[in-house]
């Protein structure tokens, strides 16, 4: 996840947050589906998605520190 990217995810609503993180879990299911069966040629992205996944939780987390609402 690029540094412009970061800053987007900070300006998105918690149901935004939510929703990408159902996406990139789905990434990562198929991923490994596409690894068992040799299709997967780049090994790196199951790691980078979870790397995103983890961005994507703090800031969800920081966003309900704060208060913000579901919008």
């Amino acid at each position: 996840m690029k540094t412009k990217d970061k800053k987007e995810l900070a300006n998105k609503t918690v149901v935004e947050i939510q929703k990408l993180i159902v996406e990139a879990r789905t990434k990562i299911f198929t991923s490994r589906m596409d690894r068992e069966q040799g299709k997967l040629t780049d090994l790196r992205i199951m790691s980078k998605t979870q790397d995103d996944i983890a961005k994507m939780l703090t800031a969800l987390q920081i966003k309900r520190k704060t208060g913000e609402k579901n919008d």
